[in-house]
């Protein structure tokens, strides 16, 4: 796996919702997406939603033969708004280290709970999150109660998270209690409260993977990317899993991270 000073690269964007809230795709495609290789990854931070009918929407159709035209690999995890019984109805197979489901051949969806080894920097990844508007929805045509793990799968995350030794960055569609609560009241307009799954991440997944003070990477309702790292860790211990990032990106921003690992970091794939 070559190292990111050769020229590998991960972008970050969220929520394209089956293609209602394509934002600046497009154009990132046009522009900078333009230049990458299938060895650069845009990852979409859940609410992917283009799996969603069987048989699939003439939409679904052409927007998955886009990206999968584009020359760049498209990551995903799952959101609220996705369709699991067509994600779970797809083969699992063992892509850098970790479960995943091929929606395409470079579309591919990254698993709850898995490890993979993206640019020489280590992911952990976890789906899912409530939908503050599941009374107007209707159970397995536009809602799914598999959007937030149940016990047996947080079991599977939690113990996933135990055994890591070393990770660079975490992946959600929603952030810990903590975060959520900071996050909601600067964007009061677009989150409902949190819940017990935000706590549940917050107990469980911070709890493995503690954020040091300002490691954390959001996008903002104006698109404006805003990143800061520490320097160094504020815990005493040299595992790496002290410098965890979560990555949090709303509203189809594409921003490219800038990734920082471990000299100690090592690749599975």
């Amino acid at each position: 796996m070559r190292s990111i000073g050769s020229g590998m690269a991960v972008y970050l964007t969220g929520d394209i919702h089956g293609g209602m809230d394509m934002g600046g795709i497009p154009a990132f495609a046009e522009g900078e997406g333009a230049g990458l290789t299938r060895d650069d990854f845009l990852i979409i931070l859940g609410d992917f939603g283009l799996v969603w009918r069987e048989p699939p929407s003439d939409c679904e159709v052409e927007l998955l033969a886009w990206f999968e035209a584009q020359p760049w690999t498209t990551l995903f995890i799952d959101g609220n708004h996705e369709n699991f019984d067509l994600l779970e109805a797809l083969p699992v197979e063992r892509w850098h280290g970790g479960r995943v489901h091929s929606v395409r051949p470079h579309v591919i969806h990254l698993m709850r709970g898995e490890t993979f080894e993206i640019c020489g920097s280590t992911f952990f990844c976890v789906g899912g999150a409530h939908s503050i508007d599941e009374k107007w929805r209707t159970p397995h045509v536009t809602w799914w109660e598999q959007e937030a793990p149940g016990e047996e799968e947080r079991a599977y995350i939690a113990e996933a998270a135990e055994a890591v030794v070393a990770v660079d960055y975490v992946l959600t569609h929603c952030p810990p209690t903590g975060q959520y609560d900071r996050y909601r009241a600067r964007w009061t307009g677009f989150w409902g409260p949190s819940d017990e799954w935000t706590g549940w991440l917050e107990e469980h997944v911070e709890g493995a993977f503690p954020i040091s003070a300002g490691t954390t990477a959001t996008c903002t309702s104006t698109r404006t990317w805003t990143t800061r790292t520490s320097p160094s860790s504020t815990r005493s211990s040299s595992c790496r899993r002290d410098r965890s990032r979560y990555a949090l990106l709303k509203h189809v921003a594409v921003m490219r991270a800038t990734l920082v690992p471990s000299s100690s970091a090592t690749s599975t794939v």
